[in-house]
């Protein structure tokens, strides 16, 4: 079975075989995470790696598109493994349950990380790691009706510290997130791994893309180069 007929009307033969080599770490499987993840199996990653430590509850169900009812108090992580491992694609799957802090070191194999979190404190770790493994970091962010995707490269674009110098978690209680917007970001997220991967025009290495999904304005602005 050619799982991939369509997409290799895009990616040629070759394109193709490099993300059947590249293994992904999604770091955190949440509303970014879960559409990121399947996107990225259906895409034809040989290896995703799923890093989160939290539990399915019930709000998580209007954006976290790997879960249901009956996950609900579920690790994440086995519960998206499980329903990634459904969709019978050649991706192999793994799972970690920890939370990211300062420490955290990329696992080896791992190619490129797509940053799924929702706290600076998170990515300021996990920016640490991927600086220190030489890797690639997708970061997606999102609030309300807004978002944010940018590529993180070591020695070829500024750190994520450095771009969001001073940047702190001042927000209390739940982050307001509605499913489309998520998923639209994680959308972009997955294409720019691709792009980076199989050396694609058009990523946002030095750039920073900012879309708001209430006009449908989009605009990028560029960022200091290493």
């Amino acid at each position: 079975m050619n799982f991939f007929a369509r997409q290799e009307l895009l990616l040629d033969k070759a394109q193709q075989e490099i993300l059947g080599r590249s293994a992904l770490l999604i770091a955190g499987v949440g509303g970014l995470g879960c559409p990121a993840a399947e996107l990225a199996v259906r895409a034809g990653f040989g290896e995703l790696i799923l890093m989160d430590n939290g539990l399915v509850r019930p709000s998580d169900l209007n954006r976290q598109t790997l879960y249901t009812f009956h996950d609900i108090g579920k690790m994440k992580v086995d519960a998206a493994m499980s329903k990634l491992n459904s969709l019978g694609m050649p991706t192999r799957i793994s799972g970690l349950k920890e939370e990211l802090v300062d420490g955290f070191r990329i696992p080896p194999g791992v190619n490129g990380v797509l940053a799924c979190l929702d706290t600076f404190q998170a990515r300021f770790a996990l920016d640490k790691s991927i600086q220190q493994a030489g890797v690639f970091m997708v970061h997606g962010g999102l609030h309300g009706f807004f978002g944010q995707v940018t590529d993180i490269l070591p020695g070829e674009t500024q750190s994520f510290k450095e771009i969001f110098a001073g940047a702190k978690d001042e927000i209390t209680g739940n982050i307001p997130v509605i499913g489309p917007v998520s998923s639209a970001i994680a959308s972009i997220m997955v294409m720019e791994a691709i792009k980076l991967l199989c050396s694609l025009q058009g990523s946002l290495i030095n750039r920073m893309l900012f879309l708001d999904l209430l006009d449908y304005s989009f605009r990028i602005e560029e960022l200091q180069s290493k």
